[in-house]
């Protein structure tokens, strides 16, 4: 049993409000703001609450103890919920919906199921990417995490880290959030928008002949057996770093110098013609593992059952080397880059590297510049050359010339 009162709401009057002896609580409403009100309960204990109809019936809305908050700050959070109610919101039902709602992981968990791995072959980049930059945040809620907090966040790891990686991780974050609307696990609207990416360029670097005696020579001394035959099989073959990692004995044929990859990035299988220094790198891997064994870089502490990439090796052997600004992707640029130095055209970098449009490989076509220069000048000045009158065999000879002889 409970009865209410009208009363002007202050902090003396709330605190001179005594327990009940009769009933079980009671109510005290403000009398300058209507549905405001405290209610006391027999043990003492005193809590805000604003009175509302919500689709046609009363509700009683919890706004806090008056322990935890002062009469003025209850006030300024019953005009918040008068105003929701107003707009037709239910002010319970959208706490409800927030305890419902899916935390960073969560949603990450649902990103890898129902797209990444299913679209993309690249998943496991996201996966790694997500749990070096965005774990830290993985149990909160999407709503929780703010615009603010993901510009500024932004900009540290543009500044501490790079700006391709401080990109990445806002594209990866955008990605997830509107997966998240479309699958109607969040409401609200991405967080991501008011970041703006930093302009990058296309980035040029590769191995370079100046370079290649010291990063060869610092490979050679690295402990790793396993991540020194990776690079290697990388720089050879010019494949991308998932295809290496899952090259499978069934593939290859070392007879023969061929590994066929059974699909590519763009969908499609691709042969692969060994050079002749890929036989004993191989052929030493494969004495040393179990004739059953299924994979070239098995790793048995791994789901797959091969190597993942070894960013953590690729790293540190950097570091050691003290070499800079160099990507694991760049091993593939290298060997499309020495293809074209050495003489190779365009064609051939498509097919050696599997591309499926011209296009894509004529990124490297700039690397012929300076080769060509001496072939370019040859042309013109053939072109000149050919611009020239020809020579008369029977010139006229001025008058004055044939009478002085």
């Amino acid at each position: 049993m409970s009865t209410s009162r009208n009363l002007k709401l202050t902090k003396t009057a709330i605190a001179d409000l005594e327990a009940p002896t009769d009933r079980d609580r009671y109510f005290v409403y403000d009398s300058s703001f209507p549905g405001f009100c405290v209610m006391v309960t027999k043990t003492g204990k005193k809590s805000f609450y604003l009175n509302r109809n919500i689709d046609g019936r009363s509700r009683r809305l919890r706004i806090g103890d008056t322990k935890s908050i002062t009469v003025e700050q209850a006030r300024k959070k019953a005009v918040m919920l008068a105003a929701q109610v107003e707009l037709g919101e239910d002010p319970t039902q959208a706490k409800r919906d927030r305890r419902k709602e899916k935390t960073l992981d969560d949603l990450m968990k649902d990103y890898l199921v129902r797209h990444a791995k299913p679209n993309k072959k690249t998943w496991d980049q996201d996966q790694d990417l997500y749990r070096r930059r965005l774990s830290h945040w993985g149990k909160r809620k999407l709503s929780s995490i703010t615009p603010g907090e993901i510009d500024k966040y932004h900009k540290k790891l543009g500044e501490e880290v790079g700006i391709h990686t401080a990109n990445a991780v806002v594209t990866l974050l955008k990605t997830m959030y509107n997966k998240a609307k479309k699958w109607r696990l969040f409401k609200g609207e991405n967080p991501t928008g008011e970041t703006t990416l930093y302009r990058t360029k296309g980035r040029e670097r590769w191995i370079t002949p100046e370079e290649m005696p010291h990063f060869m020579a610092c490979l050679d001394q690295y402990p790793c057996t396993d991540f020194r035959d990776y690079v290697l099989v990388s720089l050879y073959t010019g494949a991308r770093q998932a295809n290496v990692i899952a090259m499978r004995w069934e593939d290859l044929s070392l007879e023969e110098l061929v590994w066929t990859i059974p699909e590519t990035k763009n969908g499609e299988s691709l042969t692969v013609d060994l050079v002749e220094e890929t036989r004993p790198l191989l052929a030493r891997r494969r004495l040393r593992q179990d004739p059953d064994e299924e994979w070239v870089f098995p790793d048995d502490t791994k789901p797959t059952g091969h190597m993942v990439r070894p960013w953590f090796h690729w790293r540190k052997f950097l570091k050691a080397a003290g070499i800079e600004n160099l990507r694991m992707h760049d091993l593939r640029h290298t060997h499309a880059s020495w293809l074209i130095e050495t003489g190779a055209d365009i064609s051939d970098v498509q097919a050696a590297l599997g591309h499926k449009k011209i296009e894509t490989s004529l990124r490297y076509a700039h690397r012929k510049r300076g080769r060509t220069r001496a072939k370019r000048g040859a042309a013109v000045g053939g072109m000149l050359d050919a611009a020239k009158p020809p020579a008369d065999p029977n010139p006229i000879v001025p008058l004055a010339e044939a009478g002085s002889g």
